[in-house]
C-alpha cells in the first residue's frame, strides 16, 4: 500500500474535521463508525461483495484524513465511497439503484418515486468528484480479508476460530485502523485476537502470546506449509514470520480493537453479548499508547422500534446503538437476509457480511460472519 495513505496514530488528533471545524476525535471517531454502517446496510441491500464493501470504507476513511466532516456529510461520502467502489471492484450497480437505497435507508421511506431520490443521485455524483481529488485517482486498496484468508489456511485452526477473525476483521473497518496499519497486520491481529477469545481466559495472554517466543528454531514460513496455529507462547510471531516492530503493530492494533468494542458496550450491560471481548486482558505496548476510545460510562437506553429498524439519526449507528443487525432489520426484505449461523456456547451474536463474492474475489474461510454488536 501506498505510504501516503498511512498515519501515525496521532495524526487522527489532528485531522482536518479537527483542524477547520473544531470536531473533537471522539465524535469524529462516532460518525465514521455510523458512515461505515451506513455503507454496509447499503451493501447489504444491494448484494454486493464483501471486497466493495472493505474498498468502499477504506475510501471512506481515507476521504476524512483530508477533508472535514462539517464540510461534506458522512452519508453522502459514504454512499459516494459505496458508489465508486461497485465500479472499481467491478460489481457495478446503477446508479439510480444506489440514489435509491440510500435515501431508503437514510430515511425509511419506501416511496420509490420521491423527488428525494433525485437529489441524492445528484449528490452522490457531485460527491464523487471531490472523492476523486482526495483519492488523488489512487483506487487500490489492499484488503486485509485477503492476508487473513492466507493465514487461516495456513493454519489448522477450527471453523469458529475462522468465523471469530473474519469478524474481526470486518468490524476492523469500522475504526481508522485501514490508514493506521497495513492489511497483513490487521489481519494478523484479528487471527490472534479470535484465538484467544475461542481458547478462552484460562489459555496463554495476549502478551504471552505476542511478545514472546516460542523457539530458537526457524518455522517453515506459513505460505509455504500449514503450522499448529500460534495459541501457545509466543509463537504468532514465529507462525507469521514477524519482526519484532511488526509484533508492536500488531498490538497496537488488537488494543485499538479491544478499545473500540469496549467503548460501545457498558459495565452496567453484565449479559452484553460483548462481555468476553471486552474482559479480554489488555496488552503491556513496549510503547506508549494514544487512547482512540473511551468505554461508555452509560447503559444505551432501550430503542424504540423506529431506532431498531434503523430509521433515526440520519440512517447511521453506532455499532453498539443498534436493536438489530442490518439483515434483521425490518426494512430489510426477507429474501436478502442470509442465514446467520449460532456460536457455541452463546459466546456472540453474529451475522453475516455483504453478500458472497465470486470465486475470483477475497474468499470468507465459511460463512465469514461479523459481530453484531448491537
Amino acid at each position: 500500500m501506498d505510504s501516503q495513505w498511512l498515519f501515525p496514530l496521532s495524526a487522527l488528533s489532528h485531522t482536518p474535521s479537527w483542524e477547520t471545524s473544531n470536531i473533537s476525535l471522539d465524535r469524529e471517531l462516532k460518525d465514521r463508525a455510523k458512515g461505515i454502517e451506513f455503507i454496509f446496510r447499503v451493501a447489504v441491500h444491494l448484494a454486493l461483495s464483501n471486497a466493495v464493501f472493505s474498498a468502499a470504507a477504506q475510501y471512506f476513511h481515507r476521504f476524512y484524513m483530508r477533508y472535514s466532516m462539517e464540510d461534506y456529510p458522512r452519508q453522502e461520502v459514504a454512499a459516494a465511497s459505496l458508489f465508486l467502489a461497485t465500479k472499481t471492484e467491478e460489481n457495478s450497480r446503477k446508479i439510480k439503484d444506489v440514489s435509491l437505497v440510500c435515501y431508503q435507508k437514510a430515511t425509511g421511506a419506501q416511496d420509490v418515486d420521491s423527488p428525494e431520490v433525485q437529489r441524492w443521485q445528484t449528490n452522490i455524483l457531485a460527491t464523487e468528484e471531490i472523492l476523486l481529488g482526495a483519492l488523488c485517482f489512487d483506487f487500490i486498496v489492499d484488503h486485509p480479508q485477503a492476508d487473513l484468508v492466507d493465514m487461516l489456511e495456513a493454519s489448522a485452526g477450527s471453523e469458529i476460530i475462522h468465523q471469530y477473525a473474519w469478524t474481526l476483521v470486518n468490524d476492523s473497518l469500522r475504526t481508522p485502523l485501514c490508514v493506521l496499519q497495513p492489511p497483513r497486520i490487521i489481519a494478523a491481529a484479528c487471527f490472534i485476537l479470535a484465538q484467544r477469545l475461542v481458547d478462552g481466559p484460562d489459555s496463554a495472554s495476549l502478551d504471552e502470546r505476542i511478545f514472546s517466543r516460542s523457539s530458537a528454531s526457524l518455522p517453515t514460513p506459513p505460505h509455504m506449509h500449514p503450522q499448529s496455529p500460534p495459541s501457545s507462547l509466543g509463537a504468532a510471531q514465529n507462525f507469521l514470520q514477524f519482526s519484532d516492530s511488526q509484533m508492536e503493530a500488531v498490538a497496537t492494533t488488537i488494543t485499538v480493537l479491544l478499545d473500540f468494542y469496549a467503548a460501545h458496550s457498558s459495565a452496567d450491560e453484565k449479559d452484553s453479548h460483548l462481555l468476553p471481548i471486552i474482559e479480554v486482558g489488555r496488552l503491556t505496548l513496549p510503547t506508549h499508547h494514544q487512547a482512540l476510545y473511551t468505554p461508555h460510562p452509560h447503559p444505551h437506553p432501550p430503542l424504540n422500534d423506529e431506532q431498531i429498524n434503523g430509521n433515526y439519526n440520519e440512517g447511521g449507528f453506532t455499532p453498539a446503538s443498534m436493536g438489530r443487525t442490518p439483515h434483521q432489520s425490518g426494512r430489510t426484505p426477507a429474501s436478502d437476509r442470509p442465514v446467520s449461523p449460532p456460536l457455541p456456547n452463546d459466546t456472540t451474536l453474529i451475522s453475516e457480511p455483504p453478500s458472497q463474492v465470486k470465486a475470483d474475489e477475497i474468499q470468507s474461510p465459511g460463512k465469514a460472519p461479523r459481530l453484531d454488536l448491537s
